[in-house]
Order: C-alpha cells, then sequence, then structure tokens
C-alpha cells in the first residue's frame, strides 16, 4: 500500500469517527429530550423527531460511503490487504 494510500486512509477513519461521535451525542440527547417532553407541544416532538431522522440519515450516509470506498478500492486493487476489513469498519463506526 503506497504512503499515500495510508494517509488517505487514516484520514477518512479519522472523519467518519469524529463525525459519528456527535451524531450519537445528538440522537442521544434527542432520545432524551423526546422522553423529558412527552407532554409536550406536538410541534416540539415534531422537531425531536425530525432531528433524530437526520442523525439517522446522517449516519447512514457514512456507512454507504465507507462501503462504496471499500468496494471502489477492492477494484482498483489487486492485494487483498487494501480492502476495508469488517473490523477496520467497525473501528471507524
Amino acid at each position: 500500500m503506497l504512503a499515500a494510500d495510508r494517509s488517505v486512509d487514516r484520514l477518512l477513519k479519522n472523519v467518519v469517527h469524529d463525525v459519528r461521535q456527535p451524531l450519537g451525542n445528538i440522537e442521544t440527547s434527542a432520545y432524551l429530550l423526546s422522553r423529558m417532553l412527552r407532554d409536550a407541544d406536538p410541534a416540539v416532538l415534531e422537531h425531536l423527531r425530525l432531528i433524530e431522522r437526520q442523525v439517522d440519515l446522517a449516519s447512514r450516509i457514512l456507512s454507504e460511503a465507507c462501503s462504496e470506498l471499500g468496494q471502489m478500492r477492492t477494484q482498483r486493487s489487486v492485494e487483498p490487504s487494501l480492502e476495508f476489513t469488517n473490523s477496520e469498519t467497525a473501528v471507524v463506526t
């Protein structure tokens, strides 16, 4: 694997991890607020549901991007060691 490829891999893993962390915090906060505010105005609860849907969408986009990158690397690579393995994917999720 070229040094540039390793640098790109490291950068991608860091970005995915760094984005997933705040998404998880936002998701947890929205969940807790929705439980604490069960009797709130329906508009408030709808905003919380919107936050939860958007966090889910962002998480799916990250997962799909990682999967696509792994497939692209596999297609251009002759070495299986260049693939994203399940354990590598788990590290960034």
